[in-house]
């Protein structure tokens, strides 16, 4: 499915902006963005399993990461928001809707 790619890659680009944000500013959002990004993971290995909870926590998520990406470093924040918002757009879409409810 192509949204876990997306989960999958949007995982990726938060915990390399968690890293990056823990090295330099070592502050509590970047630490929460690491904890959202293995928490991404975990949504993307049971919404590829089809679990219909998934559905709802993958939603919640990518709104969350969505926030949190306004405070990531630039080039990880864009890509981020960018792969948030097609990752909800692929999850409201009717066939992937349709297949979790």
């Amino acid at each position: 499915m192509l949204v876990v790619v997306f989960l999958i890659i949007n995982a990726i680009n938060g915990l390399a902006a968690a890293a990056i944000g823990l090295y330099l500013w070592e502050n509590a959002l970047s630490a929460l963005g690491a904890i959202m990004a293995i928490a991404a993971l975990w949504v993307a290995m049971g919404f590829k399993n089809l679990q219909k909870e998934m559905y709802n926590y993958a939603v919640i998520l990518n709104i969350a990461a969505i926030v949190l990406y306004l405070f990531a470093p630039l080039e990880f924040g864009i890509l981020g928001i960018a792969l948030s918002i097609i990752t909800l757009l692929l999850l409201f879409g009717s066939p992937v809707k349709q297949q979790f409810q």
